[in-house]
Formats: C-alpha cells, sequence, structure tokens
C-alpha cells in the first residue's frame, strides 16, 4: 500500500490531479480515515490519460 504523496511522486502530478483521477475512476484508491492509500500492484505503469485526451488521439489531433 502506497499513499496519495508517493504516488504525486512516481507519476509526477499534483495532489489535485491524482484526487481528481481517483474521483472519475481512473485510478483506484481507498480511503482509510482521512486518508487515500494505493495497493501497488493495481496502479497503471503510465499515468491514465483523460477521456478528453483519448477522444482527441482517436481524431488524430495534436496533444501538447
Amino acid at each position: 500500500m502506497i499513499t496519495i504523496s508517493q504516488v504525486c511522486e512516481r507519476y509526477s502530478k499534483t495532489m489535485t490531479q491524482v484526487r481528481y483521477a481517483i474521483q472519475q475512476g481512473r485510478l483506484k484508491a481507498v480511503k482509510i480515515g482521512w486518508q487515500w492509500v494505493f495497493n501497488e500492484e493495481e496502479l497503471p505503469q503510465e499515468w491514465p490519460e483523460t477521456p478528453r485526451v483519448i477522444k482527441k488521439q482517436k481524431r488524430g489531433e495534436r496533444i501538447e
């Protein structure tokens, strides 16, 4: 089990971005008390893209 701050370091994201990904269901996490924890085995290798970015990729648009 790892904490939200460790996930932030792993993906080079802010806590707000990680919390938003949890809210959208792109990252699986469990809240224990006040803290989110993640099963390290269930985390994806790369940061999960938003549906908006995936849609742009399918249309062939440039993503910056």
